[in-house]
């Protein structure tokens, strides 16, 4: 199923019984992405829907907002041009109340049980540095481990700043796949690739450790962002 679009509810065809068809089937495709593990990019969706839906709950000027405005003119002196909301009946608005009513708690049920199942694929997995801890922590590497698989997704990690520098964003892009055997260990991983890319002489390495096989996608570098940007906010 496609993305719900975040104005899904006043969108196209206003009726209840088609909305509850639209919403059930949405939350039918995340669940089915829980069960096998997958809570990403779902659960930042399913959050955000329902900040959205809550507000159209809060106030009747977000529901008349969300409905196009035609152009009814020109305002000459001011050079620009005339809109009108074009609202719905009083029907339409009771039909509006009726799909919000019927959304929100499934929404919330959704998003109640996805951060619970976050919560405790994040306690059952390990987070450490690998090796000497550089002072520079903005820009490093990030291993991920499926210990079941012997296998290591390596990303190249830079911490960006959004909202006057108050909150920390992990940007990655993947570097290699890396087989690891029982006798290589991370911190000599760590050193080929301090030989491989000269551009980080003394990188930041951290290392994130399922003993599961979580999808890493969508499930384990989430997890592993969260944890590097809290531990460079400590740092």
């Amino acid at each position: 199923m496609e993305k719900l679009a975040k104005d899904w509810i006043t969108q196209g065809w206003l009726d209840f019984e088609y909305k509850k068809y639209v919403i059930l089937a949405y939350l039918q495709q995340v669940q089915h992405n829980f069960k096998e593990q997958k809570l990403f990019p779902d659960l930042t969706e399913i959050a955000a829907h329902y900040q959205h839906t809550h507000e159209l709950k809060q106030s009747k000027e977000a529901i008349q907002a969300a409905f196009p405005r035609q152009i009814t003119g020109i305002d000459w002196q001011k050079m620009e041009l005339m809109r009108e909301a074009t609202l719905p009946d009083e029907p339409h608005l009771a039909e509006i109340d009726q799909i919000v009513e019927y959304t929100l708690p499934r929404l919330k049920n959704t998003l109640t049980a996805g951060w619970q199942q976050y919560n405790d694929i994040e306690s059952q997995v390990t987070f450490r540095p690998v090796g000497i801890v550089p002072l520079q922590l903005n820009d490093g590497y990030l291993f991920i481990y499926r210990a079941s698989q012997r296998q290591a997704e390596v990303y190249k990690y830079q911490i960006r700043l959004f909202n006057n520098q108050a909150e920390r964003y992990v940007h990655t892009f993947h570097v290699e796949t890396i087989q690891k055997n029982a006798s290589t260990t991370f911190e000599n991983l760590k050193i080929n690739l301090v030989k491989k890319h000269r551009d980080l002489p003394n990188p930041a390495t951290y290392l994130v450790e399922s003993a599961r096989q979580y999808p890493v996608a969508e499930t384990l570098l989430p997890i592993a962002k969260k944890m590097v940007a809290k531990e460079v906010a400590l740092g």
